[in-house]
């Protein structure tokens, strides 16, 4: 293939970073929680591992939605309400996902997953919470995409998570037929036998 004048898709997330927590500031909003690929990147320390991504995510409560909302409507050039629930941003260099995940209720999952994020990282003068791996694997599984499950594969391959505590999350918010879905990804990384039912280790 002769790639000489070949274009190569490339996204710098750091504007979309700022100007989301702008705007999350604006609208007063406190509780929040960088997801996607971004949130990956934090928790995978390999960086070939740290592959492509087009936006920027971010967790918000549906209760806040509305702040947001007023926020964005006077600031932004244009919006669009997301199927899954909440408000994506698309402008020059600014691409974002403000999602909270109301469809068939698994925004209880997204609100969890905000009170329990474990570490932060500092863009500026921002301190932006971060998803922990056990809420980042599922919503990743509730999903059911393939690139998500590409992505709950290799979360999976992480050192300082807990697949007890995973499980117990997924079991939770999307049933035990879905837990036991995670536990077929498990038996493919090799952190739970190949046979038999799940048997907490605890």
């Amino acid at each position: 293939m002769n790639i000489k004048n070949k274009q190569f898709k490339t996204f710098d997330p750091n504007p979309s970073l700022k100007y989301a927590l702008q705007l999350l500031n604006e609208a007063n909003i406190s509780k929040f929680s960088l997801i996607g690929k971004l949130a990956m990147w934090v928790h995978l320390e390999d960086e070939s591992q740290h592959q492509y991504t087009k936006d920027v995510d971010f967790a918000i409560l549906l209760n806040d939605i509305s702040k947001l909302e007023e926020v964005v409507s006077k600031k932004c050039k244009s919006f669009r309400y997301l199927q899954i629930g909440g408000i994506g941003i698309r402008e020059e260099g600014i691409s974002i996902d403000f999602i909270d995940r109301r469809l068939h209720g698994v925004q209880y999952l997204f609100s969890d997953a905000i009170a329990n994020s474990s570490v932060k990282v500092t863009v500026d003068q921002y301190n932006i919470p971060v998803v922990s791996p056990e809420y980042l694997i599922a919503m990743k599984i509730v999903s059911g995409e393939p690139k998500d499950d590409n992505d709950l594969k290799m979360l999976l391959t992480l050192k300082n998570f807990s697949y007890e505590k995973t499980r117990a999350i997924v079991k939770k918010h999307l049933g035990p037929i879905t837990a036991e879905r995670l536990d077929v990804f498990a038996r493919d990384a090799g952190i739970l036998p190949k046979r038999g039912p799940y048997k907490y280790s605890g």
